[in-house]
């Protein structure tokens, strides 16, 4: 069986510690491919999802999941997926992952929760541009989706395996402005969310929002600023 050679050097940092390893995986679909992923805290989880080329069976994607101390494979997730799915982001909670997906054929977004070697649920969306980001909850029970509109607005939901709301939080642009999120972190239980917002004139402004993702709390949005001088033009 033709091998494709997935990382010929895995370099991750975890807990201070820095490790090399090699590994083969077979038949990786490379155009597809994205990435060895790292999830939980101080990056706990090691993964590597993939689609699969080989055609001797149906189950086209794998989910090859690695100890984060040694790298040796622990346990293999293989499910039967449509051909046009694409993978866009995941993440593991210490039980179960939760996958979105893009269906090239129906134009929709996919989530998919596992549990054990199956899917659990299976939730699609109309496409309609937004951007997901997904990231384990405080709880191996728990997901938190933070789903971003082309306009800059964003919602934060968390939510159990079988992907019904617990709870969900609005927060939209001011008039005016419009908003481009720049990066989202999970950190220690507290959602990082910063943003750039562009007026008409020109100007803009860098601010960040921290929102605490197990209960939702709202805990603070300030303009990022160097010393005294704001990070605008």
């Amino acid at each position: 069986m033709k091998k494709w050679l997935i990382a010929s050097l895995l370099l991750l940092t975890i807990n201070g510690r820095s490790a090399a390893q090699e590994f083969l995986v077979d038949s990786v679909n490379r155009s597809k491919f994205t990435g060895v992923r790292q999830d939980g805290e101080m990056g706990s989880f090691v993964y590597v999802p993939y689609f699969t080329t080989n055609k001797t069976s149906k189950q086209n994607f794998i989910i090859r999941q690695l100890n984060s101390q040694t790298f040796n494979e622990e346990q293999v997730l293989r499910l039967e997926l449509p051909s046009t799915f694409i993978l866009k982001s995941s993440t593991f909670n210490g039980s179960s992952y939760l996958l979105h997906f893009y269906d090239e054929a129906k134009k929709e977004d996919v989530l998919i929760s596992t549990m054990g070697e199956s899917i659990n649920k299976k939730k699609t969306i109309k496409a309609s541009g937004d951007a997901y980001y997904l990231y384990s909850g405080a709880t191996p029970e728990d997901f938190i989706i933070v789903t971003v509109s082309n306009k800059g607005n964003y919602r934060i939901e968390k939510t159990g395996i079988d992907l019904e709301s617990k709870w969900e939080k609005k927060f939209s642009a001011p008039a005016g402005m419009d908003r481009q999120i720049v990066a989202i972190n999970n950190k220690m239980g507290i959602l990082e969310i910063i943003r750039k917002d562009s007026k008409s004139n020109g100007k803009y402004e860098f601010s960040i929002h921290n929102v605490q993702s197990d209960g939702g709390e709202d805990m603070a949005q300030s303009s990022l600023s160097s010393d005294d001088t704001k990070l605008y033009p």
